[in-house]
């Protein structure tokens, strides 16, 4: 099949069941309505995934007339199912806009990539304490999406006579109140009290960070 040309005349005839043409033909000239590709305000959209951005965070940094158009939004190019304004982003995910008429409900045939970075967060939220008592509240020595905004971090944790208690990184589970560094006995775990850490972030860019916390039950 011929893909239209906009602007293009065309002919028809019509040819009956015996196989006989019209002796005439009728024109038309075909107009093909689309609506243009969206266009970002600004390239370098600061979003932090400890704030749950979403598709209208993207939205809102889309240059249209919003009387004329609506945005839209897909997972990949060729997808024909719309996001949900208030779907969560993931970082580095690759999201495609594209413009609505609202008069004709013509999409724009290019879509737009964009693909957030969500790390920019700023000083980085340590909690001063946790209480690994089993009550599903706090129980783990825990910072909002740490391996996403620094993957190769490492932390270390120390009692207060400067013995590590805890190592680990993005694929170690999470401190819990018990030691990982050496043979426990019991339950394993570590006394009620102050406890001090180091943040190694390993991006090249932040110094460790150090500082202490509060072990409760």
């Amino acid at each position: 099949t011929d893909a239209l040309i906009d602007g293009e005349d065309y002919y028809v005839t019509q040819t009956n069941s015996s196989g006989c043409e019209s002796s005439t033909s009728s024109s038309l000239v075909v107009s093909i309505n689309d609506s243009p590709t969206p266009e970002q305000i600004d390239t370098d959209q600061e979003l932090c995934i400890n704030d749950d951005p979403t598709i209208n965070d993207l939205t809102t940094n889309i240059n249209y007339n919003s009387t004329t158009y609506s945005v839209m939004w897909y997972d990949s190019e060729t997808s024909n199912s719309a996001l949900s304004s208030s779907s969560l982003l993931v970082n580095m995910q690759t999201y495609y806009a594209v413009l609505v008429d609202l008069n004709t409900g013509c999409e724009s045939s290019t879509r737009l990539p964009v693909t957030p970075d969500l790390t920019s967060c700023g000083e980085l939220i340590i909690p001063d304490g946790f209480s690994p008592n089993g009550d599903g509240v706090n129980d783990t020595f825990n910072v909002d999406n740490l391996s996403i905004l620094y993957p190769n971090f490492q932390l270390e944790i120390f009692n207060r006579n400067g013995n590590i208690v805890y190592k680990g990184d993005a694929n170690t589970p999470r401190f819990n109140g018990k030691s990982n560094q050496s043979r426990t006995i019991g339950s394993g775990d570590l006394p009620v009290g102050v406890y001090f850490y180091i943040f190694n972030f390993n991006d090249g860019i932040n110094k460790p960070k150090q500082g202490r916390l509060y072990l409760s039950r």
